[in-house]
């Protein structure tokens, strides 16, 4: 990797040089305040100014460690990976099970975390000991590499996908000063309006008949979850794949 390859990349830049004064902050100290501030804040909060206010510096001396915004997000992004442990399951799917509760607990400690880009997370220190422990859960269980990918991928997406949403309804509703029961109060109204013209019928048949609006965000999101399970299940060698296939 040349030295402009190495830039596009933060934890593959060299160290500073270690002539001159002691540095006053560490990427990880860094890190640690601008995750404090989004999680009282919010994303909109996080500046490169403010987070200078923050650590009590000044912007351009912040600039000295941390280059672009996209750079301090990719060491939030990894900082709050290390919160996610590395224990041993007893079979793959309480491990993927155990791998999409925990992507919905950091987002919900974390909720500006589903506001951000970060493709490459799996390039810090935290980010690779995530995956390769990731890939573990559904080693040797029958897969190909590629199915093992696909396996973590398809867990990951729809755990990161469902607590999106969870957290955009919760969101809308501060916006609007208000609780999510209070905000789909106040649009019941129009909504009955719209079933009352007859022209929904299958949407006016789910409010009636569904189950699934009237769970809670967790209910709902383990009943997706293991729908999702049983898809995974169906590659797997085995008599019960090929008995449901």
């Amino acid at each position: 990797m040349n030295d402009e390859q190495a830039k596009l990349i933060i934890w593959a830049r060299p160290p500073r040089s270690s002539r001159g004064p002691r540095p006053a902050f560490t990427l990880e100290g860094i890190a640690r305040a601008a995750v404090a501030l989004c999680d009282a804040e919010g994303l909109d909060a996080l500046t490169m100014r403010r987070l200078a206010a923050e650590l009590g510096t000044g912007t351009m001396s912040l600039y000295r460690y941390v280059q672009t915004k996209n750079d301090l997000v990719d060491l939030m992004v990894d900082l709050t990976l290390e919160e996610i442990g590395r224990p041993a399951h007893p079979d793959w799917r309480t491990g993927l099970s155990w791998l999409a509760r925990q992507i919905r607990a950091r987002a919900l400690r974390h909720p500006w975390i589903v506001q951000v880009d970060a493709p490459y997370f799996f390039l810090g220190p935290n980010g690779i000991e995530y995956v390769e422990y990731l890939y573990g859960i559904v080693d040797g269980i029958g897969l190909g590499i590629d199915e093992m990918m696909r396996a973590v991928n398809l867990v990951a997406v729809y755990a990161e996908g469902a607590v999106r949403g969870e957290l955009a309804a919760v969101r809308r509703a501060a916006e609007a000063g208000c609780t999510e029961d209070e905000w789909m109060r106040a649009h019941g109204p129009h909504f009955h309006s719209l079933m009352a013209t007859g022209r929904y019928p299958l949407m006016h048949r789910v409010m009636l008949e569904a189950e699934q609006p009237h769970m809670t965000p967790e209910e709902n999101f383990e009943h997706g979850l293991q729908r999702v399970l049983d898809g995974i299940e169906d590659w797997l060698p085995g008599p019960r794949a090929r008995e449901r296939r």
